[in-house]
């Protein structure tokens, strides 16, 4: 059997001086993204083509955080917390619902600035950021915030 070990190793990550993926400066950091969806109707009262009439989408976004990786857990933070809190801040609010109900003018655009205000509050752990939101209205249509 082959010996695994790296000489010159950093300590942190394991990896060859060369590849190393912390530069030894503390816990690498990574991006990482949960998806969801929710269907969901509207119309657009300031648009002129079809979509100002009443019609329905199967919507489904992406959120993506950036951080350093936790060295107890492996982890940038929990996938079920990030679920639990799209849950509860925006899936409870926008599947199956009417949209102009909760917008006046429910674009895209603007569902996405609905949910970056929404998300943007919550503590999602230390020094963990909300750096991205995508949300595609149709499979090849979507919108998207990035953290500048």
């Amino acid at each position: 059997m082959l010996d695994q070990t790296v000489i010159g190793a950093c300590s942190k990550c394991g990896f060859s001086i060369a590849a190393c993926i912390c530069e030894n400066k503390g816990s690498p950091k990574l991006s990482v993204t949960k998806k969801f969806k929710f269907d969901a109707a509207h119309k657009l009262p300031n648009y002129k083509g079809k979509c100002k009439n009443l019609h329905g989408h199967g919507f489904y976004g992406e959120v993506e955080f950036f951080g350093p990786v936790n060295e107890k857990t492996g982890m940038v933070i929990d996938f079920s917390e990030i679920k639990s809190h799209i849950a509860y801040y925006i899936i409870q609010y926008l599947d199956h619902s009417y949209l102009n109900d909760i917008l006046e003018n429910p674009t895209a655009e603007n569902l996405v600035l609905w949910i970056v205000l929404k998300l943007r509050g919550i503590n999602w752990g230390k020094n963990v950021e909300l750096t991205r939101i995508r949300l595609y209205e149709t499979e090849d249509s979507y919108a998207e915030w990035r953290k500048n």
